[in-house]
């Protein structure tokens, strides 16, 4: 149960790594965040962190000397809106598992996403399949992970859409392979499994090398409106599912 102490956290900014940012803060953990600017994490949050690294993630040496020194790695990269095409979450990851093998640290949890996986979802995923164009990038960071040394303890978090908000409902479920309940989570939510799951040696020894669906809440009756409600409206501001970089 020891978990860790020191983290590093990529995507810092973005609205799931800056939620993830003060949560592991509020933990008492030693922060670090790696970010291209700076000025978008406040003072009031900065003065509480171990350090702020200057840097892109595209480059794999800046990547290597940040993880130095810190016992697990949080990657909230992801594409700056789902309908354009980027290569920022699998090089970025590739670069952050050679920073890891280098300094020989174990512990990895990456946001990626849940749409092309098995879910309750049903007509939700089926049309986020066919619109969201950074869904390739999330293969090939997953194809990154499991080609990755088992000597890298990774967890890939797979979200639906995501909604920026400080609420946790203490019945979130997750489930390995399969996204359980509605097609949403919050990011107060994502940030409190990934801190509990690193601060749990034993959490994430049963959950490592796995692809772990995330939600809110169990799902409504398939004839309630809010449900088809919700599709409509991701499917209408799609640019909110994944926080920005």
């Amino acid at each position: 149960m020891a978990g860790v102490k020191r983290i590093i956290i990529f995507g810092a900014t973005g609205q799931t790594g800056s939620r993830t940012l003060q949560r592991a803060i509020n933990e008492g953990l030693q922060v670090s965040a790696y970010v291209r600017t700076p000025s978008k994490i406040s003072e009031d949050v900065k003065k509480n962190l171990y350090k702020v690294i200057q840097g892109d993630v595209l480059d794999k040496s800046s990547v290597e000397k940040a993880i130095e020194g810190n016992d697990a790695v949080i990657s909230a990269l992801g594409a700056t809106s789902p309908f354009a095409k980027t290569t920022v979450m699998s090089e970025g990851c590739s670069n952050i598992i050679s920073g890891m093998k280098k300094h020989n640290v174990r512990k990895l949890i990456v946001v990626s996403g849940a749409i092309y996986l098995a879910s309750e979802a049903g007509i939700f995923a089926t049309l986020m399949k066919t619109l969201v164009k950074s869904t390739e990038d999330h293969v090939k960071q997953l194809s990154i992970l499991e080609n990755a040394s088992s000597n890298i303890d990774w967890i890939a978090v797979m979200p639906p859409w995501i909604k920026d908000d400080k609420e946790v409902n203490p019945n979130y479920l997750y489930k390995k392979d399969y996204l359980p309940g509605v097609s949403q989570v919050t990011t107060a939510e994502i940030a409190d499994f990934m801190i509990k799951t690193l601060m749990d040696d034993d959490k994430v020894e049963s959950l490592k090398h796995s692809q772990i669906a995330i939600s809110s809440k169990p799902k409504q009756p398939s004839n309630c409106p809010g449900t088809i409600g919700m599709a409509l409206l991701v499917l209408a501001v799609g640019s909110a599912i994944y926080f920005k970089y």
